[in-house]
């Protein structure tokens, strides 16, 4: 039997993509799909994938800033460095920008 892929944008704004088997391969689309061409859907799917990995970076630099911002804070009320790296489970690896950027 013949296998082929359908693409799909849903009615939420999301995107599918059916195997489908045989003539019908008894797929029935959600209400509101509208079939889209495999161009549409990688360049959607690369759109996703670019938002995702900006966010998730986003989301790395908060969390860098803000170990940043707390290792001043304990180094400040008189906590060693090292001692206050441990505590916050900053590895050695760790790249932090400096204090005071997220405020």
């Amino acid at each position: 039997m013949e296998t082929t892929l359908k693409y799909y944008r849903l009615a939420s704004g999301a995107i599918e993509s059916v195997e489908i088997t045989g003539e019908s391969g008894g797929h029935v689309p959600a209400d509101g799909a509208v079939e889209i061409s495999e161009a549409e859907y990688d360049q959607e799917l690369a759109q996703i994938r670019a938002d995702r990995e900006a966010r998730e970076q986003q989301e790395r630099a908060e969390e860098l800033q803000r170990l940043a911002d707390d290792l001043a804070a304990l180094v400040a009320a008189g906590i060693p460095g090292a001692t206050a790296r441990r505590m916050l489970g900053i590895t050695p690896d760790m790249e932090l920008p400096p204090p005071g950027g997220g405020q």
